[in-house]
C-alpha cells in the first residue's frame, strides 16, 4: 500500500472503482472540478489521492 504523511492513497483507476464509475469518467470529473475536494499526490508520473477522501465521497454521492 501506498501511503504519504501516513495516510493510505488509491490510484486514480482504484478512486474511479469506490465511485463507481469508469477511469474515463473519473478523469472527466475532475476536469470540470467536480472532485475538487480531492487532494492529488503526484508521486512517479501518476496522481494518487487520499484513501479516505474518496471514501467520504463516495459515501456522500450513495447517501
Amino acid at each position: 500500500m501506498i501511503a504519504h504523511n501516513g495516510r493510505p492513497l488509491v490510484s486514480s483507476r482504484e478512486a474511479a472503482k469506490i465511485l463507481g464509475v469508469a477511469p474515463g469518467t473519473f478523469r472527466n470529473m475532475k476536469s470540470d472540478g467536480k472532485l475538487d475536494r480531492l487532494t492529488a499526490v503526484p508521486l512517479g508520473g501518476a496522481r494518487y489521492y487520499y484513501e479516505c477522501e474518496v471514501l467520504t465521497l463516495a459515501e456522500e454521492r450513495a447517501g
